[in-house]
């Protein structure tokens, strides 16, 4: 089955959510609950890995993505944050060109310096303009599909975020991802200095609603850590539980039918079934 084309929704006016998933089972549940794409964010899929971003490699995202991608099997598109690139142009285009064999519908790439570093104030160190404008351009001319999506978000303040987001339109990136961790004013301040470019921002706790999201004209909502938080505190209370009173949760049990149903392991023991000689032994040639 071919992936339903991001490129076609968004173009269409049509806002799509897109949670975070870093495996199968999590991207099938998205599948099933009919959300319209999936994100591969790099800093929440690093944490899964055991690590920080600066510290992931291009292989490493790659596949986590062919994983996402083959378990939701190309029914959902699967959007991959690829951070700086992974090094120089040539990394950009080797990383766009894996991405996209594993399946990936969509890149994203930001104007963050490579390796992966911080301002004495905390902030990202970012490239230059005109290095982000390469970038970008470069993953542009990487892409093979005319469907491939190159998603461009840049980590700069105020202004310089207006600046360096429509000359990320200009180089040829199909959407660009508003700046982390703004307020309802820069929100809607960075919608209307870019007004008819395609938006796409993050949801975060403390932001606004995705419907005022998209009032405000934003196509794609990414949520990058909402589904890791979620999945780590249920856990956590899960085990606390067990830790306390010895005794399981009861409602843990009614998990099991979603988690056949998000397998389709009824299916599965079908084909066994009936592709299986009941009470027949099958030699096992040995060399």
């Amino acid at each position: 089955m071919a992936v339903p084309s991001l490129k076609q929704a968004l173009a269409s006016g049509e806002t799509v959510l897109a949670p975070g998933a870093w495996d199968a089972i999590t991207g099938r549940l998205f599948r099933h609950m009919g959300f319209g794409a999936l994100y591969i964010p790099l800093a929440q899929t690093a944490k899964v890995l055991g690590t920080e971003e600066a510290l992931v490699g291009m292989t490493e995202i790659a596949l986590v993505a062919e994983r996402v991608s083959e378990g939701v099997q190309d029914e959902l598109p699967v959007i991959v944050d690829a951070g700086g690139g992974f090094g120089g142009t040539g990394h950009v285009v080797r990383t766009v060109e894996v991405l996209e064999d594993a399946g990936a519908s969509a890149v994203q790439l930001s104007d963050e310096a490579v390796p992966l570093s911080r301002t004495p104030d905390g902030k990202r160190t970012l490239v230059s303009l005109d290095a982000f404008r390469e970038r970008i351009e470069a993953a542009v001319r990487a892409r093979r599909s005319p469907d491939m999506l190159v998603l461009a978000a840049t980590h700069a303040d105020d202004d310089q975020a207006v600046e360096r987001a429509t000359a990320a339109i200009a180089a040829g990136a199909d959407a660009v991802v508003s700046p982390p961790d703004l307020d309802d004013q820069g929100l809607r301040s960075f919608a209307k200095q870019l007004e008819g470019a395609p938006l796409a921002t993050y949801a975060g706790l403390d932001g606004p609603a995705t419907n005022d999201l998209k009032a405000l004209g934003y196509r794609l909502i990414l949520f990058p850590a909402l589904s890791l938080q979620a999945s780590l505190l249920g856990v956590h209370a899960t085990w606390q539980s067990v830790a306390d009173t010895g005794y399981l949760l009861a409602q843990r049990a009614e998990a099991m039918p979603l988690i056949n149903k998000l397998l389709e392991i009824e299916e599965k023991w079908a084909v066994e079934q009936s592709t299986t000689e009941a009470g027949v032994e099958v030699p096992v040639s040995r060399r």
